[in-house]
């Protein structure tokens, strides 16, 4: 009995003692890519480059339209901000399209509105 006392007393104190070592605060998982638009405003080079070196983050998705009228006014801005940090670039338009036709003229408005922000040749537009 005395024996398992001793060795239930060496367990937790040996359990305890890993406790104290670990971090007291834990860091977010990484985050591989984050979602721009303008409801995040301007992203600034910092913003981005803290975001690569505290959490992992290699890419960025950037809303660059909406419908067949809207253009994301951050979108250009925030695309240069974050190539200057060394991020991946990509983009999204935000569909509303009802019909076949409705649905490639937003096509048509996403890649100019694409372009015209800045999304190189070869990015993903979503």
């Amino acid at each position: 009995m005395k024996l398992k006392n001793k060795l239930i007393t060496l367990v937790v104190a040996f359990l305890a003692a890993i406790s104290f070592a670990l971090p007291s605060q834990v860091n977010a998982a990484n985050t591989d890519m984050v979602d721009t638009s303008n409801h995040n405003g301007l992203m600034t080079y910092d913003n981005y480059y803290d975001m690569l070196v505290h959490y992992g983050v290699k890419a960025v998705v950037q809303k660059v339209s909406e419908g067949t009228t809207y253009v994301d006014p951050t979108a250009k801005y925030n695309l240069a901000s974050a190539k200057q940090a060394g991020l991946y670039l990509n983009g999204y338009h935000y569909a509303r399209y009802t019909t076949v036709e409705g649905a490639r003229a937003e096509a048509r408005f996403a890649v100019a509105a694409a372009q015209s922000a800045g999304l190189p040749i070869g990015a993903v537009l979503a």
